[in-house]
């Protein structure tokens, strides 16, 4: 009788036994759970964070964003020099994107572009007639403070306009907006392609966005 009274006795502290490891065993698994899903959270709400947010792409004005510098070369003094004429309401068959709509407060222009049969280094640089509040603004030579960028090879490449550096303040209207790519020669097989343009509103968003080559 006593045996049988010690066995049943083994019996039910083994079964207690189990059901306490497994609610642990569960208890654990939620947590970790909830631990991975907060985690989860805080990197997604992270990567949310550090990107740009008022980058707006710029409105295509429907004309061909690759060119052929052959085709538009100009002699310069002693060099010769081509512009690209990414925003213009002077030649609207070659402007590539829509000068007269852009937002407000518009603080930079970011240009991604890509280089074929590049024949020699050289260094590329921003021209422009452009408004900032009731100042007028006309840069067509090298003397504008905006970002210059020296390109040996072929690539793809960007180079960002940033209005508080050329204009000390907002981009209000565009008549004019061109990047000028200077040659030693006037017989060129070189082509730009014009791959995107967006503006920003917010100074914060410049730090996603530098001058320079694209990997």
């Amino acid at each position: 009788m006593k045996i049988f009274k010690y066995v049943g006795t083994i019996a039910a502290l083994c079964v207690a036994t189990a059901v306490l490891a497994t609610g642990c065993g569960s208890k654990k698994t939620d947590n970790a759970a909830a631990e991975t899903e907060n985690k989860t959270t805080v990197a997604t709400t992270q990567e949310a964070v550090a990107k740009p947010q008022t980058a707006r792409p710029m409105l295509e004005q429907g004309n061909s964003r690759t060119v052929a510098l052959a085709d538009i070369v100009e002699e310069s003094g002693d060099e010769f020099r081509t512009w690209i004429k990414l925003s213009t309401l002077y030649d609207p068959l070659d402007s590539m994107y829509q000068a007269d709509v852009i937002p407000e407060g518009t603080v930079a222009i970011v240009v991604d572009f890509t280089i074929e049969n590049l024949e020699s280094e050289t260094e590329i640089f921003w021209n422009y007639q452009v408004q900032s509040g009731e100042t007028g603004f006309s840069v067509w030579d090298t003397s504008s403070p905006a970002d210059k960028l020296t390109v040996k090879e072929d690539g793809s490449y960007r180079l960002v306009f940033d209005a508080q550096t050329a204009l000390g303040g907002t981009v209000d209207v565009i008549e004019s907006l061109q990047f000028v790519i200077p040659s030693k020669t006037d017989t060129l097989t070189t082509t730009v392609t014009v791959n995107s343009a967006i503006t920003l509103t917010d100074t914060a968003d410049l730090e996603f966005y530098q001058t320079g080559a694209l990997e």
